[in-house]
């Protein structure tokens, strides 16, 4: 970011400032002070960052104050000029202070918290502060109020102060400010061959700002612009890929996340042990069909497994009216089971040819009729299509040591898997190195 620096009266700045806010306090009956040194120095600074800086703390006091006022004290020093803006509300504990310069970070601590805006105004203002050489604080004290300090060196300090500043303290300064930026955008770097990938990670976390890739060449690049909370790699991801990406996200302290992401197409689909066909609610009537004739043999009696009324008789009502596949012949009887133990039962009364078995039942699982099925040998040869609401098995990493396994006897459900991954994403978060060497470093600003 360069800077438009021209010559400005400070006293005027502040008076234009305090114009603009006037009309907000007097609607809160709060006061609003002004008490600048007579013969005030004037700095080559940009006046228009200059002044957003004080608009943002100004109207911070506004924001959390409910009695007294906003004061805002200006001052000189040999080689600086000091700026406070002090308000009467209800001020911020010590270990809360360090928070308020993260962008977007809420305090939970009595009303002082973002009411309104996006919770930037702090954070960019000392970047701004920064970014001409000058230093910004907080004083506080819970129940009496918080002052904002901040700096501005006068034109011959601030040549030398920013001439000064080592390489290694410009980019950390420069650094934790990318790292901020980062924070508010709340990126997730998705790795997948499949372009649908990044959609369907972004419909299951949409609090976050998801950005894919499919080529393994973007990986670097990408994470050191986005710093983003976590990579997600797909399962399709070649071995030697998901290495490389995996070693690029660590020299960033970077969580990885390998999984099979659902509901994307394209991909080669593995059934669960023991089905023979996989439908996912709500069905329909095409593919229904197709999921039948599918299985390559005669279907003259069809047993539906499902506790959902509404379900059983759609299936009935399909497979009774259908002439349109070969698989169905004349006459196609239709049976019926509300629960595991009843399918169990029907299933010794007459064999089928085909089972169709929703996995949430009221008794037992789909998944230990499904069990039972294959260990008896008069069954273990009947056709199981599973109809249910779950989506397809997910898998994390089996890498030693470096991954989460959660281990189920049935597949993540679409809810489920929404909700593991908002968990991970919030509760592992990137360990950052202190310091980074970033490209494009912008231009340090000319004094």
């Amino acid at each position: 970011m360069r800077l438009l620096k021209e010559w400005v009266d400070v006293a005027e700045v502040v008076e234009e400032v305090a114009h603009m806010v006037r009309p907000g306090f007097a609607r809160k009956g709060l006061s609003l002070d002004l008490r600048l040194e007579e013969q005030l120095p004037r700095l080559f600074v940009d006046r228009t960052r200059i002044r957003q800086v004080l608009l943002n703390l100004v109207a911070n006091g506004l924001r959390f104050t409910d009695q007294g006022g906003v004061t805002v004290e200006v001052c000189s020093a040999d080689v600086e000029v000091t700026f406070c803006v002090r308000d009467t509300g209800p001020g911020i504990s010590q270990e809360n202070i360090p928070k308020v310069f993260e962008e977007f970070r809420h305090i939970e601590e009595g009303s002082w918290r973002r009411r309104e805006g996006a919770g930037l105004g702090i954070p960019i203002s000392r970047h701004f502060v920064e970014l001409h050489g000058g230093r910004m604080w907080i004083e506080s004290v819970v129940g009496q109020g918080t002052a904002f300090y901040f700096t501005l060196p006068l034109p011959g300090a601030a040549h030398a102060r920013l001439a000064a500043l080592s390489a290694g303290e410009a980019d950390a300064q420069h650094w934790r400010w990318r790292k901020q930026k980062a924070q508010s955008q709340q990126a997730v770097f998705v790795l997948s061959p499949d372009p649908a990938a990044g959609d369907v990670i972004a419909r299951h976390v949409e609090d976050y700002h998801v950005v894919a890739a499919q080529s393994a060449d973007e990986v670097s690049e990408k994470i050191t612009q986005l710093l983003p909370v976590a990579l997600i790699l797909d399962q399709q991801v070649g071995e030697d890929v998901a290495a490389g990406a995996t070693l690029s996200a660590r020299s960033h302290g970077l969580p990885v996340i390998t999984l099979s992401i659902p509901g994307s197409g394209g991909r080669e689909r593995t059934l669960p042990g023991g089905a023979s066909g996989y439908l996912v609610k709500p069905v329909t009537r095409r593919a229904l069909l197709k999921a039948l004739d599918g299985l390559g043999c005669a279907v003259g009696r069809v047993l539906v497994v499902d506790d959902d009324p509404a379900m059983v008789r759609f299936v009935v009502r399909v497979l009774t009216s259908a002439r349109e596949i070969g698989c169905l012949t004349p006459g196609c009887q239709v049976a019926t089971a509300l629960t595991g133990e009843e399918a169990l039962r029907r299933m010794r009364d007459e064999r089928p040819d085909v089972v169709l078995l929703d996995l949430a039942l009221p008794d037992i699982s789909g998944w230990e009729v499904l069990a039972r099925l294959r260990r008896n040998p008069q069954w273990s040869s009947v056709p199981v299509v599973l109809v249910t609401a779950y989506d397809w098995p997910q898998m994390t990493s089996d890498e030693s040591g470096d991954a989460l396994r959660v281990t189920l006897c049935r597949p993540f459900s679409r809810h489920e898997f929404a909700a593991v991954l908002k968990c991970l994403l919030g509760t592992i978060r990137p360990a950052y190195p202190p310091v980074s060497v970033p490209p494009a470093h912008p231009a340090t600003p000319s004094a």
